[in-house]
């Protein structure tokens, strides 16, 4: 088994050495070849100099997929849906560039009014109305009470792109008499009585539209009034208003700005000269002219969230007359929205200085003399909270409470100087109020709304004894009545409680109050009735009852009210 090992070590030591010994040899190329043959040499792979595009793009083969057809069953169910409606916009009513509309009542009562207005249009609009109304007054046991008012008022707009311009003019003129006192006392020429009030006003507006809320949008008002009464006293007022909005970050920024100044012109009152010998006698005062100005600034900061509400600013007022006053008033108020507005508490704190000028006193009581002294109220403080919100689609409510402080509050008092208390003098005073209210409101389809509303009022004054000729309570409740757009009906009743009134007579009834007596006017319920008939939309007739109950009270004491007064009429439209 060695021996057969060896020899085969030695053979493939041979067949190993025999090739290697074989290349030193000299390679011989020479080739015998018997019969015809073709020599050809493959041609080399080499890199040409002139580079050649390869396409290297690999076409797929298109892949098939075949699906096995399979049939589901499927179920069907049809529900019925309500039928498609067609809604038509419905065409604006026709309006009616002018109409009439006249009456007469009780106690030779005429009534008229006439209003022209422009159609619909895109540019401009203007209008003129005119008003009388007067009556003899029919009030037994004072003296002559007869009285009228008057008005004309002319007003144009004209609308741009994103702004709008409008002027006015108006004109009043209202007569009363000083019939506080027994006609059978006194023998008196009714020339001596009589007043007079006439007010000239004109205006200006402009304001602008941005929808783009980022922009500061305007409101800017201008007004100048002459206010004049029979026995000389005059006022001329100026108020240059502005009011300016803008959102920055969803949040409201807002703007008031006013200067109004007032030049009151005190002329020296008369003496009643059928005063009687308990009044006395005094000198009469010496013609003076009083200038005041009030500057304000109200700044204010909006901010409000999905159910919540936030306002804060400051109210800074500038009085100026023979010096300069200056006012600051917080401004503040929150409230929240709880199940989508049903109920909305809300809290706040406020104060404002309020101009008394010789025309807003004489629109409270047109009995006043035209002699005062003015003095702005300053409402230091209004601290105010309740809840609002609706019982149900019909029905709203709100109501809280206030308390505030007025300093230079302006109370009515009887005069003794140059009337026999048939005229009215100023006192002011600093009052605190704290007043409940609440209010009621029931509206149902546009043809019937039903609105209650009560407060009561506590007083507190520094010096006066009580809050002359200011009830306590106060009661009213107005509805409309819509029945087909034919009939048309309207009340209201307003009651008072008891009111005290001032006065330097010891008289029956009169109770001692510090350096006077004070008498008690009772309370009252003061009903008005009405009703129009439309016989077309041009053509109308209306019936009123003013005072239903027949009521006999005073307002202002020694003036009583007119009692029942009927009134009835026609309006007519072209």
């Amino acid at each position: 088994m060695s021996r057969n090992k060896h020899i085969l070590f030695v053979l493939a030591l041979v067949l190993l050495v025999f090739p290697l010994a074989a290349q030193d040899d000299q390679f011989d190329e020479t080739q015998i070849v018997t019969g015809v043959r073709e020599n050809a040499v493959k041609n080399a792979l080499k890199i040409g100099d002139i580079p050649q595009l390869v396409d290297t793009i690999v076409k797929s083969e298109d892949i098939r997929y075949e699906s096995i057809g399979a049939r589901a069953e499927t179920e069907y169910h049809i529900d019925t849906i309500q039928a498609a409606q067609l809604r038509l916009r419905r065409t604006l009513d026709r309006l009616y560039k002018g109409s009439i509309k006249g009456g007469i009542g009780l106690y030779t009562t005429p009534f008229a009014e006439f209003r022209y207005n422009s159609e619909r249009s895109r540019n401009m609009a203007y209008g003129v109305l005119a008003r009388h109304f007067s009556s003899n007054g029919g009030i037994n046991d004072v003296a002559k009470n007869s009285y009228s008012d008057n008005e004309v008022d002319i007003w144009g707009r004209r609308f741009f792109r994103q702004h709008e311009g409008s002027i006015g003019a108006k004109y009043e003129r209202n007569m009363v008499h000083y019939y506080g006192f027994n006609p059978e006392d006194i023998d008196y020429n009714s020339a001596d009585i009589r007043q007079v009030y006439n007010y000239m006003e004109g205006r200006a507006n402009w304001r602008s539209y941005y929808r783009d809320s980022t922009k500061l949008n305007h409101n800017i008002d201008a007004r100048y009034y002459h206010y004049m009464s029979a026995f000389n006293a005059r006022e001329n007022n100026v108020l240059i208003s502005a009011n300016l909005i803008r959102f920055i970050n969803n949040d409201l920024y807002t703007l008031d700005a006013s200067l109004d100044y007032n030049n009151y012109n005190r002329m020296t009152n008369v003496e009643f000269p059928y005063i009687s010998e308990q009044t006395g006698s005094q000198a009469v005062s010496e013609e003076r002219v009083t200038n005041n100005a009030i500057l304000k600034l109200r700044p204010q900061i909006v901010k409000q969230g999905k159910r919540w509400h936030a306002l804060i600013g400051i109210g800074i007022y500038s009085e100026m007359s023979n010096t300069a006053r200056f006012h600051f008033y917080p401004d503040v108020e929150v409230k929240y929205s709880f199940f989508d507005d049903m109920l909305i508490p809300y809290a706040g704190l406020t104060g404002r200085l309020e101009r008394n000028s010789y025309h807003s006193l004489t629109q409270q009581n047109p009995f006043l003399l035209g002699d005062v002294t003015l003095f702005n109220s300053s409402v230091d403080y209004e601290l105010y909270g309740g809840f609002r919100g609706k019982l149900s689609r019909s029905v709203s409510f709100n109501v809280g409470l206030k308390h505030n402080r007025t300093r230079d509050f302006a109370f009515m008092v009887n005069d003794m100087i140059f009337s026999n208390e048939n005229r009215f003098d100023l006192i002011y005073d600093r009052v605190d109020q704290l007043r409940i209210f609440g209010e009621l409101t029931f509206l149902r389809h546009e043809k019937l709304m039903l609105t209650a509303r009560g407060s009561y009022t506590s007083f507190s004054m520094r010096e006066q004894e009580e809050a002359w000729h200011l009830p306590n309570l106060r009661l009213d409740f107005t509805g409309d009545y819509n029945l087909g757009k034919k009939l048309f009906v309207r009340f209201g009743i307003h009651a008072e409680d008891d009111r005290l009134a001032r006065t330097l007579f010891d008289v029956q009834g009169a109770e001692p109050s510090g350096d006077a007596f004070s008498m008690r006017l009772k309370g009252f319920v003061d009903a008005d009735l009405g009703f129009e008939y439309r016989y077309t939309q041009r053509l109308s007739a209306y019936i009123e009852a003013r005072n239903l109950f027949a009521a006999r009270y005073e307002r202002w004491y020694r003036f009583p009210v007119q009692r029942f007064l009927l009134m009835g009429g026609f309006s007519f439209a072209f």
